[in-house]
């Protein structure tokens, strides 16, 4: 379950809302702390209890942008205090309606205005108001920034940035502070000089007018019961050809047809161009289904080849594509792994699609910008902020589409590794978590850990003596948190995984040991 929701079910801001609010499920989390890219601080704000939830208040000044939220679940005790979870919610645009108001920073009172006025007292020249002040009672200033007032008492000269003094020294206007103000507002024009208008951008050239050839289709969802709707068929993509020889994947087609047992040929329109692919249709079995077993992933379908760089699949080996389109939230990082551990990605390439499916761009995530955790076991890709859904394409899928897993990182499962199945490389846990070549030092594979526990590391062959140890921490994601080098360790809050390292390893490798203190 995620940490956070907010408290109308949706799963994103918009841009000038006010007075949202999340609930709260962890219980430990005290405090929730708030920024976003535009934050030179994080904002601090306490969960409250409001009836049978715990919810924190959202601040309004960070729904003034559209930067995305980052939203920290805060928690102390007995071990002092730390970020448990961070969690991303986007921000979507929209225009600031007329009558927004935010009274934290736009609340302007005679207090402050009078407290600003002081300040210029003591350091008239500290602020330069000259070509900005237009016109004080119809007069404008001189060159050295001079205007004469008529006062009470005769004329005076005032520079511009000691005007409003002199105006309230020579008690010009009512001792009314509404009136005060009023009166300033009146007295003082004051405004910012004139924008420049923007270059007229030239002409762009004609361009021949570009139209729908012709569209093809293909079919992969395989079988289908004998009287099943043609709109609820899955597994089509649609292919629109251009005059100008381009070609690109569309959604908006129609189908139309009828399933009946044998061969039946669907009919797919879209611009008023068709086409049609043939659907084997099939009795359904008296047969009870089979249970679905919770903790076996859903099989997808997948099929050769991978997104190219125009959203188009291109065949290449051990590469496949789910045809599924998997809906994302903006700004949210996404991760492709699988219940078969011994599963290896090398490079995932994602094809990003708007709200009506139209492709955006492509995604990828390689080892070069270390989207790949794990050895492998783990590759991640950050949905855009225009992005409603993604499909899925990687290298060495074909033995294991059908235990993949593509999911946020509040969804990602923990994989249960143990040091009787961990394999044994040489090397040891540097200080940056990468594996480091040394003689006679050996190093584990991951193994699952529980936060918070206390493990030692050992050997069941007593004359064993290691020396030195290196025990590496990762989070769920696989992503290095810090280093130990002592055989008895306690794993970080934070950390769910952990990788074995030390001396004189050479043939004990297979006789290592983890015991759980407490």
């Amino acid at each position: 379950m995620n940490i956070f929701e907010l408290t109308d079910g949706r799963r994103s801001f918009t841009q000038w809302d006010t007075g949202r609010q999340l609930i709260v499920h962890d219980t430990t989390c005290t405090e929730v702390h708030f920024c976003n890219g535009t934050s030179d601080c994080s904002l601090v704000c306490k969960v409250k209890e409001q009836g049978d939830l715990r919810v924190v208040n959202v601040p309004d000044i960070l729904l003034q942008y559209t930067r995305s939220i980052t939203v920290f679940a805060f928690v102390e005790d007995a071990n002092g205090g730390y970020t448990r979870r961070a969690v991303v919610f986007s921000v979507r645009p929209r225009t600031k309606p007329s009558d927004y108001v935010y009274t934290d920073d736009e609340r302007l009172t005679w207090d402050s205005l009078d407290q600003r006025i002081r300040k210029l007292e003591e350091n008239p020249g500290g602020v330069d108001l000259t070509g900005y002040v237009k016109t004080v009672n119809g007069k404008a200033p001189d060159a050295r920034g001079n205007v004469q007032i008529e006062t009470g008492g005769g004329g005076l000269n005032a520079t511009a940035s000691g005007l409003l003094i002199e105006i309230l020294r020579n008690g010009v206007y009512s001792t009314d502070q509404s009136e005060n103000i009023t009166a300033l507002a009146t007295a003082l024009s004051v405004t910012e000089p004139d924008e420049p208008e923007p270059p007229v951008e030239p002409d762009e050239p004609d361009v021949p007018e570009v139209t729908l050839s012709s569209i093809s289709a293909t079919y992969s969802g395989g079988d289908v019961a004998v009287g099943t709707a043609v709109a609820d068929l899955t597994g089509i993509v649609v292919t629109a050809h251009y005059s100008d020889g381009t070609s690109k994947t569309v959604t908006g087609y129609t189908l139309s047809g009828t399933i009946a047992e044998g061969s039946n040929t669907v009919t797919v329109s879209y611009g008023g161009k068709t086409t049609t692919f043939a659907v084997n249709g099939v009795a359904e079995s008296d047969e009870p289904d089979t249970p679905v077993d919770p903790d076996v992933p859903e099989t997808k379908a997948w099929s050769d080849g991978y997104f190219n760089t125009d959203g188009n699949v291109k065949a290449w080996e051990g590469y496949m594509y789910c045809e599924e389109y998997f809906p994302v939230t903006p700004g949210q990082k996404y991760y492709l792994t699988n219940s078969d551990t011994t599963w290896r990605g090398s490079e995932l390439l994602c094809a990003v699609y708007d709200a009506d499916k139209n492709f955006i761009t492509r995604l990828t995530g390689t080892a070069n910008n270390q989207a790949v955790t794990m050895d492998g076991l783990i590759v991640s890709v950050t949905a855009p902020e225009n992005a409603a859904f993604i499909r899925v394409s990687c290298d060495n899928m074909t033995d294991y589409k059908n235990t993949a897993i593509f999911v946020p990182e509040t969804e990602l499962p923990t994989h249960e590794l143990t040091i009787a199945d961990t394999t044994w490389i040489e090397g040891y846990v540097g200080s940056d978590g990468r594996i480091a070549p040394e003689d006679g030092c050996w190093c584990s594979w991951y193994i699952t850990a529980e936060p918070g526990a206390t493990y030692k590391f050992g050997n069941s062959v007593s004359e064993w003596s290691a020396g030195w140890y290196g025990i590496g921490f990762f989070d769920i994601t696989g992503k290095f948190i810090i280093r130990q080098t002592s055989a008895q360790f306690t794993v970080p809050e934070n950390a769910c995984y952990i990788r074995l390292s030390a001396q004189n390893m050479t043939g004990y490798c297979d006789a290592a040991t983890l015991e759980k203190v407490s």
